[in-house]
């Protein structure tokens, strides 16, 4: 989340370096903790951040222009950018969607399914559903599909209808 240090520090962003060392004094007066009247910890962290930025010339100049870019996005109304997931996460994510996939299409070749809303629907149609590994039908859903077999008996049939041998 971008922080305005300018807006923390009260000044213009086209201060020069001599107003924003005035300004820090002040502020870091006003709230030091130690200041028994208006001392506030969080925000003299705050403004001493903000100083440290505005201060150095290399990083006043790379913070400008991420100022500058986040003025644009305010000006026409678009959000900062989402933050996208690290990439090692995505490529699990999507490893592990394949990995169901393939599961599901070697369970029951001539049915691929990717949902229970599909099962449902392919029981009603008088389909057999499909049984992935490591899930079980529950009671109603089995007394709801007449065709309903087990796993091993999904794929073994299949394998013998590929054979050309009957069940």
């Amino acid at each position: 989340m971008f922080v305005d240090h300018y807006e923390i520090l009260q000044v213009s962003p086209n201060a020069d370096a001599e107003t924003i060392h005035r300004i820090y004094r002040l502020q870091a007066r006003r709230f030091h903790p130690d200041n028994l009247e208006t001392g506030d910890a969080e925000i003299f962290k705050k403004v001493s951040l903000a100083y440290e930025v505005l201060s150095d010339a290399k990083r006043r100049e790379a913070y400008d222009r991420e100022y500058r870019q986040v003025r644009k996005r305010e000006a026409i109304g678009v959000a900062e950018p989402p933050q996208s997931p690290p990439l090692a996460n995505e490529m699990q994510r999507r490893e592990e969607i394949l990995r169901l996939l393939y599961r599901r299409r070697f369970a029951s070749p001539d049915q691929p399914s990717l949902g229970t809303a599909a099962e449902r629907a392919a029981a009603g149609a008088g389909v057999q559903p499909v049984v992935s590994e490591g899930v079980r039908l529950s009671d109603a859903e089995r007394q709801r599909s007449p065709h309903h077999h087990d796993q091993r008996s999904a794929v073994h049939g299949s394998a013998k209808r590929r054979r050309g041998e009957v069940d």
